[in-house]
């Protein structure tokens, strides 16, 4: 593998086939948690990783997981877990935004947050990192943005690491 210290991860295992294609395309470590990230899952991920490169370079992440603030937990989580394992410096990117939708997508699939007591203060920080959706307090599915569109977002920003000679390119081994 090329690509190890590039992963590019979903919170959902529905995007395995969408996983499969960038990794055959670009030679990177994909993986899809099926919800939150498991211990034992991240720590074999993190040994097979490290088995390829070192583990003092820098990593790079790029999440498809929901916009709201359990997908941040998810996305949050799975880097923490990374650390613990051994990688020392991970930049991160998440995927799915606001802005890789329509206005009309928007109103569409948006959906208000949880006003569970206990989800408030959750809530409230996730709103103060992200603005939520256009200010409100409202979360977006990942598999409702189109797929073409999620696929050309992950695509431009592994175009930007190859540009910046980070992604090697090369024959991927099925």
């Amino acid at each position: 593998m090329n690509n190890p210290y590039i992963i590019v991860f979903s919170e959902k295992n529905g995007f395995f086939y969408y996983l499969k294609e960038l990794y055959q395309e670009f030679d990177v470590t994909v993986v899809a948690l099926g919800g939150q990230p498991s211990v034992l899952s991240t720590e074999y991920l993190v040994n097979h990783i490290l088995e390829k490169c070192l583990s003092d370079q820098i990593f790079y992440t790029f999440s498809i997981v929901d916009y709201d603030p359990s997908g941040g937990l998810i996305e949050q989580n799975f880097k923490s877990l990374l650390y613990e394992q051994g990688l020392t410096e991970i930049v991160s990117k998440s995927i799915v935004q606001p802005s890789l939708y329509t206005p009309e997508e928007i109103e569409l699939y948006r959906y208000p947050l949880s006003k569970n007591s206990k989800a408030q203060k959750i809530n409230k920080k996730w709103l103060e990192a992200t603005q939520g959706v256009n200010g409100e307090p409202y979360g977006l599915e990942a598999d409702s943005l189109p797929k073409d569109r999620l696929m050309d977002a992950i695509k431009v920003e592994l175009i930007k690491l190859k540009e910046m000679a980070i992604l090697k390119e090369g024959e991927v081994q099925s």
